[in-house]
């Protein structure tokens, strides 16, 4: 009979092991979920911020025109603290894309080809020209080097008066 309990014991850890496994690949879910939601906040907020500085810059280029650099000038601060939150984000989002790779591994070791987790993060680890992240990178790229030569001739233009 000791024989029997220790085999029922071990088989009750393995499943008592794969629903924790099953709990923890939720969570990675979740975490997904999470990173790519704020993905999408991150470009809304940046779109209302560009919106909210070039309704700055009206006002100030009626009110205070030698001033006016500063709209611009505040969005190439605010850009590249945008450029880092998405960069930030990217690195949670392929964390978890590992995670749940390893995990499936464990799980599910007999899919061909893996689970979607294993697709991912094979898709994330190879640089494509054509992925989200460059997409995101050259759009605030293009916004910075907008800003910046917007604030360098306001400045020059303000000085020149």
């Amino acid at each position: 009979m000791a024989a029997s309990d220790k085999n029922l014991d071990s088989e009750k850890q393995i499943v008592e092991k794969a629903l924790d496994l099953h709990k923890v690949y939720d969570t990675v879910g979740e975490l997904v979920r999470f990173s790519l939601n704020w993905r999408q906040r991150i470009l809304a907020g940046y779109f209302v911020l560009v919106g909210s500085l070039c309704v700055g810059f009206s006002w100030l280029h009626v009110h205070l025109h030698n001033w006016e650099w500063l709209m611009p000038g505040s969005g190439v601060f605010l850009t590249f603290i945008f450029l880092l939150l998405d960069h930030r984000n990217n690195e949670g989002y392929r964390a978890c894309f590992e995670a749940g790779a390893a995990l499936e591994k464990h799980i599910t070791p007999s899919i061909e080809g893996g689970g979607p987790y294993q697709r991912l993060a094979a898709l994330s680890s190879n640089w494509r020209w054509y992925s989200h992240r460059v997409a995101f990178s050259i759009l605030f790229g293009l916004a910075l080097m907008f800003f910046f030569i917007l604030t360098l001739y306001l400045i020059i233009e303000a000085t020149s008066r």
